[in-house]
């Protein structure tokens, strides 16, 4: 003896068919876009220190330097130079590039073309200032406490009239307040 089928069940099953055929089917997944890029360079701002030649010290004046290495960007917007309306001056050599420049324990040493060197002041506030744009700008960031500078790779011991074998650590008597 047959069992009759429940009204239910073909009910059902014509429903699913309905479904397909009226585009109740699976969309197709969407076309890939372009994949995504590497994140967008964090800005951040920093000080750096320009001579002030009304005064003859260093004055910080902020700029926003992008990208993970700050010691690196805070550098190259040093070399930059000032805007002209601040009205200040680079107090680093002419020429003077950044070769490299690397944190570790609180130390940054920082590989400068012999550019800095060779044009390096002969004596006075010239040569501090010079000196001090340089470690004051890197020791504004958070974690550097003191400057190792090398010239084309290699260690110096003196820089015009000043001692640069150790490390040189942050002065604010160079600075206007």
């Amino acid at each position: 003896m047959r069992r009759p089928l429940p009204v239910a069940l073909p009910t059902s099953v014509l429903a699913c068919l309905l479904s397909g055929l009226l585009g109740c089917q699976r969309q197709p997944a969407p076309a890939p876009g372009p994949p995504p890029g590497p994140p967008a360079p964090k800005a951040t701002v920093v000080k750096v220190y320009f001579a002030d030649p009304q005064t003859a010290l260093l004055r910080p004046v902020e700029r926003t330097v992008q990208g993970q290495n700050l010691a690196e960007g805070a550098l190259k917007a040093l070399l930059a130079g000032p805007q002209p309306d601040e009205k200040l001056d680079l107090p680093l050599p002419k020429g003077t590039t950044l070769l490299g420049v690397s944190v570790d324990n609180g130390l940054a040493t920082v590989d400068l073309s012999k550019e800095y060197q060779e044009g390096f002041p002969q004596g006075g506030a010239a040569q501090t200032l010079a000196l001090y744009a340089l470690v004051n700008t890197l020791t504004d960031l958070p974690g550097v406490r003191a400057v190792h500078i090398l010239i084309e790779g290699k260690p110096v011991e003196t820089l015009g009239e000043l001692s640069v074998a150790e490390p040189i650590t942050r002065s604010e008597d160079f600075v206007v307040r």
